[in-house]
């Protein structure tokens, strides 16, 4: 276990995994269901972030106390991530389609690396880059291929913000990674998100939040654990991956598995094809499919360029 969790690759690609599993989910909460809005969303996934605190209280890890301006900067990290929560949650109300907005957010596998570079001095290797260039072609053609004119033009401010805010987060959270343990750092970037869901569920006309996650039952928890699992291994692989702009190659690979987990999904829903149904919502996952799968080989190629450079500059050499 020891080995998979020190382990970057092994890491870096839980994330997507635990993430697909989380998106199929979302979109059967939203609406009519136990999301009624972005803030409703947003305030229920930051509220649940603190299982992790109560995890670390009672693994009792070893904890650094950081320098203040490390622990501001963690704690502003947590929240700046929670808005980028919202923004992604104001998109999905407007296209009910995870698979369409995780292509969108596999821009920051451009953001990243300039962020890193302007802000962390960062630079790769030539290979690397032409991974990046790689995989980000692999972004371009799916969104080409998700595209609707419509939902593009309603959602482009909001899943902008979420591309951009997450990739600062990376920026952030790899800097303060320098100065303290991944426990400590993990610490204080949740009890960040936590404070800024209880701000903005006090500062708004938020209401019934416990009651509505006690009424959708075991399979919202679910979905909830997995987005918090979800983001402990995001936090991982930035805590012991090379470079940051590894960690944002491997998570543009989110819709790949959104695809597959919807079409191993599809056969078992009742046929329905109006399109807020569960097979309606399913359906939407899996159009395209050969289009994605083009772009998915960009993305696998782009990903093997960035994360076995070495080997690959021998073989050019």
């Amino acid at each position: 276990m020891d080995l998979l969790w020190d382990g970057w690759v092994w890491v870096a690609l839980a994330v997507p995994v635990l993430y697909a599993l989380d998106a199929v989910l979302d979109v059967f909460f939203v609406g009519k269901s136990i999301y009624r809005n972005p803030v409703h969303a947003t305030v229920l996934t930051g509220l649940f972030s603190g299982l992790v605190l109560l995890i670390l209280i009672v693994d009792n890890s070893p904890h650094e106390k950081p320098n203040l301006l490390v622990l501001i900067a963690a704690l502003v990290n947590g929240a700046v991530y929670l808005f980028h929560v919202y923004f992604y949650f104001r998109a999905l109300f407007k296209l009910n389609d995870s698979s369409n907005l995780e292509v969108f957010l596999g821009f920051s596998v451009f953001l990243v690396p300039v962020l890193a570079f302007l802000f962390l001095n960062e630079k790769l290797i030539f290979n690397q880059y032409l991974g990046i260039s790689i995989a980000l072609a692999g972004v371009i053609i799916l969104t080409i291929a998700s595209i609707k004119r419509k939902s593009f033009v309603e959602t482009l401010f909001p899943i902008t913000g979420a591309v951009v805010l997450l990739s600062i987060t990376f920026v952030i959270q790899d800097e303060i990674y320098q100065h303290v343990n991944f426990e400590t750092g993990l610490k204080y970037f949740i009890i960040g998100k936590v404070m800024a869901a209880l701000l903005l569920w006090l500062g708004t006309e938020c209401k019934g939040v416990v009651a509505s996650a006690k009424q959708f039952g075991p399979l919202f928890i679910f979905s909830q654990f997995l987005g918090v699992l979800a983001v402990v291994f995001v936090q991982r692989a930035i805590n012991i991956s090379p470079s940051i702009s590894y960690v944002a190659a491997i998570e543009t690979t989110t819709p790949l598995f959104i695809m597959l987990f919807s079409l191993v999904l599809f056969p078992f829903l009742s046929v329905d094809k109006s399109p807020n149904t569960a097979f309606g919502i399913i359906k939407e996952q899996l159009v395209k499919i050969p289009t994605k799968i083009i772009a998915f080989a960009f993305l696998l190629t782009g990903i093997i360029f960035i994360t076995t450079p070495e080997s690959i500059s021998l073989t050019f050499n």
